[in-house]
C-alpha cells in the first residue's frame, strides 16, 4: 500500500494537506534483527484532543499497515495505545517495504467535528462510517537486504520477451542462453507488463515462471547437465538449491518431483498467489 493525495469527503488529519490546524499525527519506525526475524517498532502519536477522545472511547483506534510487494505479504496492527512491536519472519520479506500509520473509525461515529477542523468546515458535522481513515501520518519505506539472497534471485533469470510472430498461443522457452527465455504472444506479453507494474508478482510467478521452471528442471532429467551448467541460470538454481540441502545432480533430479522443485524455489508461489487474491477481495475491509 502507497499512501495516496487524494481528497475526502470529510476532514482527514495529514501531513499533505491543511483540513486540520493546530494539530499533527507523527509516525515513527525503528528495525531491528533477532534471529530469522524482523523486529518492527511501531509508534504513532496525536495531540488532537477530539481524535484521542475518539480513540479513548473505543470509537477509533490506530491502525498500521505493513506491505511487502515482493513477496505479496500484508499484515493489519491495530492498537489502542499507538505502539505496539511486531516480528516478521524474513523469508516473508525483501526488497521494499511499505508501511503506514492510520486512525480509523472502529464504529459509526455521527455528528463528527472537531475544534482543529479548518474554519472552511466551521459548523460542519460528519458521519463517519465504520473502517473509514481519520488521520494519516508519513509512510516508511524501508529496504530488506538478506545476507543470503537465494528465492529472491529466482525470477531475475528469466527473461521475457514478445513473440515476433503471433501464429503460436501459449509459451514458449529456451534454456541455451545465461537467462532462461520466455517468449509470450503480443496480446499475451501486453497483458503481462501491464500486470508487472502492481503488486502481482506472486501471480506472475504461479502463472509464468512456476510452470517455465518445472519445464526446465524435466528437461534437466533427461538431458546432460554438462550442456548448461555454464549459464548463469543453471549456476542460480544450484545455488538456491543448495540453500535448501538439495544438490543439483541427476539423482536429486530423479529423487524429487519437478513441479516440488520448482515450487521450493520461488516460496510456493500457488499458495502466495492464492493469498494475493484474497487479499485482493477483500482489501477495503482490511481495516475494519
Amino acid at each position: 500500500m502507497n499512501i495516496e493525495y487524494k481528497l475526502y469527503p470529510y476532514p482527514v488529519l495529514n501531513y499533505f494537506s491543511d483540513d486540520y490546524i493546530n494539530s499533527v499525527f507523527t509516525s515513527n519506525l525503528k528495525l531491528d534483527k533477532l534471529g530469522n526475524g524482523i523486529i518492527f517498532e511501531l509508534t504513532a502519536n496525536t495531540d488532537d484532543e477530539g481524535l484521542k477522545e475518539l480513540i479513548g472511547k473505543g470509537l477509533a483506534e490506530y491502525v498500521f499497515h505493513i506491505e511487502c510487494s515482493s513477496t505479496s505479504y500484508r499484515n493489519i496492527v491495530k492498537s489502542a495505545t499507538g505502539t505496539e512491536t511486531v516480528t516478521i519472519p524474513e523469508s516473508k520479506l525483501n526488497n521494499r517495504v511499505n508501511v503506514c500509520f492510520f486512525i480509523v473509525a472502529k464504529k459509526e461515529i455521527e455528528n463528527y467535528s472537531n475544534v482543529n477542523f479548518n474554519p472552511d468546515y466551521e459548523g460542519i458535522s460528519f458521519t463517519i462510517e465504520k473502517a473509514n481513515i481519520l488521520a494519516i501520518a508519513k509512510q516508511y519505506n524501508v529496504e530488506i537486504e538478506k545476507e543470503k539472497d537465494n528465492l529472491a534471485q529466482v525470477p531475475s533469470i528469466f527473461l521475457i520477451i514478445k513473440r515476433e510472430s503471433d501464429r503460436k498461443d501459449g509459451i514458449e522457452i529456451e534454456m541455451l542462453q545465461d537467462k532462461l527465455q520466455i517468449s509470450l504472444s503480443k496480446k499475451d506479453y501486453e497483458h503481462y507488463a501491464l500486470l508487472s507494474k502492481g503488486n502481482y508478482q506472486a501471480l506472475l510467478h504461479s502463472s509464468i515462471i512456476f510452470p517455465a521452471l518445472i519445464y526446465v528442471f524435466e528437461n534437466l532429467k533427461k538431458s546432460d547437465l554438462e550442456i548448461y551448467e555454464d549459464f548463469n541460470w543453471f549456476k542460480t538454481i544450484k545455488k538456491v538449491l543448495n540453500n535448501i540441502d538439495i544438490e543439483l545432480d541427476k539423482e536429486s533430479l530423479e529423487r524429487e518431483l519437478s513441479y516440488n522443485l520448482a515450487q521450493k524455489i520461488i516460496n510456493f508461489p500457488v499458495s502466495r498467489s492464492l493469498q494475493v487474491m484474497t487479499s485482493l477481495e477483500t482489501e477495503e475491509e482490511e481495516i475494519e
